[in-house]
Order: structure tokens, then sequence, then C-alpha cells
């Protein structure tokens, strides 16, 4: 990670990032899909100030949009006031810095945090992995070298429905006749160890069968994000070896917690025509409080093929200088 700055402080640009950052910074997510078009999902009351937020994200309020319904319906359904950004929510960062531009993640990093503070957020709730890991390690490291206050906890989702159902908070009502199985993404498992919590969700759930794959926890296999690396026949088999492990328990659902994996198994289960389908943690909360639920897929094969033509031809090449911007 160190080494993107360098890169680009040395005048070398992954092209596929730097698309990505133009949409980061014009209308504030990965997809560039702008702020008035990103809410439709959105649908409960959400205050404006208050200690709890939740965050939505590029991937799981845009091309999983199911998956920030889910959650923010779930904290309405239990009582759970919470503060939702709405149009002023944009970016983590994660692809500024993952393209090594330093100046642009620092600039939204003071940014987001001032917009915490004046909120008076103590506690955000996050759907992404990836926005989890961004704003755990990367914001109090460039808070403290900008010499900025992030003193906020960060929380997943899983996480915080585990705590819920531990404190009895979380009760369900709709028993369910599923067999599923889980997989562990690559931030929540391997990143941050987050393996029983998860798990303790979907064993709180009554009717659940629940049937674990061959590889788990810290011996998962990766979801094979994102198939636009067709060159690399790997990146695609990954992908289609975790669905076989899921289809050889015999599970109805695959179930996830990040819009990454989520999309990438929407996508490979349609494309292999399995019996086993994808499904997000949160749905399969959703559905045993009896909240009504929508079916992602047929955004999610818009938006993948969208990402696939976006970073199929991504690079490490000079960053080129117009010559009117030199002038």
């Amino acid at each position: 990670m160190a080494l993107r700055y360098e890169f680009n402080k040395n005048k070398l640009e992954n092209t596929g990032l730097g698309i990505i950052r133009d949409n980061v910074l014009n209308t504030g997510n990965f997809w560039g899909v702008p702020a008035e078009d990103r809410l439709k999902w959105l649908d409960v009351p959400t205050e404006t100030h208050g200690k709890i937020a939740y965050w939505s994200g590029c991937w799981a309020g845009t091309i999983m949009d199911n998956m920030a319904q889910n959650a923010t319906r779930i904290l309405d359904h239990l009582g759970i006031p919470f503060v939702h950004f709405r149009e002023r929510e944009r970016c983590c960062g994660l692809y500024l810095s993952l393209g090594g531009y330093k100046e642009e993640f620092q600039t939204l990093v003071r940014e987001n945090l001032e917009m915490f503070k004046e909120a008076g957020i103590e506690t955000i709730i996050f759907s992404c992995p990836g926005c989890y890991a961004t704003f755990n390690e990367n914001y109090p490291q460039m808070a403290l070298e900008m010499g900025l206050e992030c003193n906020i906890h960060f929380k997943h989702i899983t996480v915080f429905l585990s705590e819920l159902i531990a404190d009895g908070r979380l009760k369900f009502t709709d028993p369910l006749s599923n067999t599923i199985t889980y997989h562990d993404s690559c931030h929540i498992g391997r990143w941050f160890g987050h393996y029983d919590e998860p798990r303790s969700v979907i064993r709180a759930i009554p009717g659940i069968e629940f049937r674990e794959m061959e590889h788990i926890k810290e011996e998962g296999l990766c979801c094979g994000l994102v198939s636009a690396f067709d060159s690399l026949p790997t990146v695609a088999q990954s992908g289609m070896k975790r669905v076989e492990e899921a289809v050889a328990t015999g599970s109805e659902y695959l179930v996830t917690n990040c819009a990454g994996c989520g999309s990438q198994f929407n996508a490979t289960c349609h494309a292999m025509g399995t019996e086993v389908q994808q499904m997000d943690l949160t749905e399969l909360v959703a559905r045993a409080l009896g909240i009504p639920t929508m079916d992602p897929s047929e955004k999610v094969g818009v938006y993948m093929g969208q990402c696939v033509e976006m970073l199929k031809d991504s690079v490490l090449a000079p960053i080129v200088v117009p010559a009117e911007a030199k002038k």
C-alpha cells in the first residue's frame, strides 16, 4: 500500500484507478453516479445529528443497494435512530489510496472527519468491508499525519448485529427453512478476524441449516473480484472454484457480507447456472424479521459489465500531463 504513493510521486499511474479517481472527485463515488440518483433505496427516516451513523458506501449503496436498504430497514425496525449523510456521503477514499493519490485522499479524509464531528458521531456502521478497513486503518494514520482528531468507533454491520443479539436487542420473529453456507470475505475475515460474529448471527436465526464449505475462516478462498482482469485466468477460476465449494454443500444460498464478494458470486452463480444463489447476510436477517427485501441480480449484471470495461485495460503507465495544463 505504501508503494502506491511512491508510484504516484514518481509520475506512474494505474490507468484504471485514474478513471475511478475522476469519478470520485467529480461525483463522490466509484461508479460516477450522480448523488441524487444514489439514494433511491433509502426509504426509512434518518437523523442529521446523533451518536450512530450508517455509511452505505459506493458498492453497497449502488451496485448492491439491497445491502444498504436491508441495513437501514433493520435499524429502523429495531428502533435504533441513526444518521445518514445522504447526498453529502462521498467515497471513503479507498480507491484514491489504492491509486496513490495522496493529496486527494487527504482532502477527502479531512472533509469526512469534519462532517462526522459536526454531526456528533461516535460510532459508524458499515456494510462495505472496504470502507470499514479504510476508515479503521487509513483514516487514523492520515489524521495523525495531518494533525486531526479521529476518535470514532468504526463497526461492520455483522459485528453490530452480533452485539445486538448478545445484548438481547435483536430477536428473530420469522423462522426460515433454508440451507445456507457462508463466505468469509478478505477484509472481514483475514484482515480483521471477524469469523465468529457473522456465524453467531446466522446460528441465531431459527430454522436455518448452516453448512460450512471445505475452506473457511483463515483458509477461506477468494471470491475472484474482479473478473475484469481476464488476462489472468486464475481470477475467474478462483470465483468459480469457490462457488463449486458452495454447490458441494448442497446449500440453497451462498451468504456474503461484502458487496464486492456478493457482486462477484451473484454474477458467477448466474453464469454457471448453479442451484445455489448468492445472498447478503443482511437479507437473511431482514427475512427473519419479516422485513421485505429486493433482488439485486439485474443491477449487479449491469454494473459488473461496466466494471469489467472500466478496468480491463488497466496498466501502470507514466502520467501524461496535457500541454494546456503545462502552460
